[in-house]
């Protein structure tokens, strides 16, 4: 697999990517864990080359394979703790920003 691909939470995917993805990441991975829709837009950053797995064949290889299901788990580890990361940095900016100013 090659390429990078851009993920977008509106769905006509204009802005800047809220992540760029590469060759060696997982998409759609938790839509097909929790059995729900999308909740981001990809766009191809550029040429790209992928694997598209059909949700049940996910889930099998997930069965029976650990190897398969802990790689998964790590990538979402890996996505929620940058998430979380973003997601304090956005809120001590924000706190700055309300503080009144020292002279």
């Amino acid at each position: 697999m090659s390429g990078e691909v851009g993920i977008f939470i509106n769905e006509d995917a204009s802005g800047d990517p809220v992540a760029v993805l590469s060759a060696s990441d997982v998409v759609g991975e938790m839509g097909v864990i929790v059995n729900q829709p999308r909740s981001a837009t990809l766009r191809a950053q550029g040429e790209v080359r992928c694997l598209r797995i059909l949700a049940d064949d996910l889930m099998g290889l997930m069965r029976d394979n650990p190897e398969v299901t802990l790689s998964v788990l790590r990538q979402i580890v890996d996505r929620l703790t940058r998430t979380t990361q973003a997601l304090e940095a956005l809120k001590r900016e924000q706190a700055n920003a309300s503080s009144p100013q020292a002279s």
